[in-house]
């Protein structure tokens, strides 16, 4: 079983298709390269986002909220799994992609940044306690 969440719905309204993989993933890793493989992803959407998010001191914050405000009109919104990663596929490269994160406890998180068709973005986010 794949270690990313996202809904069934955000796959198909993006037009790709999930591929399940054994290849686990951490954004802070050369691991994470094989992910543009994981997912039949139409061209030009082909962007990945791979992320983490942890404490200040780098332990993994499970079950934290990630809002990807890719445009006006679409928001996208997954889960850390239990190791604090998450993955979103299918993504048009560019830049003006920002990213929220919400986790009980700790300050709400943003981060800005562009996406790349030739390898996954990888983030890693650090949340600061409250």
């Amino acid at each position: 079983m794949p270690r990313w969440i996202v809904s069934a719905w955000i796959v198909a309204a993006l037009g790709c298709q999930s591929v399940p993989s054994t290849t686990p993933i951490a954004a802070p890793e050369a691991r994470v390269e094989k992910t543009l493989g994981d997912f039949d992803c139409p061209a030009p959407a082909v962007g990945v986002i791979a992320g983490a998010v942890v404490t200040p001191d780098r332990k993994p914050i499970p079950g934290a909220a990630i809002r990807l405000l890719a445009s006006e009109d679409l928001t996208i919104q997954v889960v850390t799994d239990e190791h604090g990663e998450f993955v979103i596929p299918c993504l048009y490269p560019g830049p003006g992609f920002e990213v929220e994160v919400d986790a009980a406890g700790f300050r709400t998180a943003k981060r800005t940044f562009e996406v790349d068709k030739s390898k996954p973005t990888r983030l890693l986010i650090v949340a600061e306690p409250k």
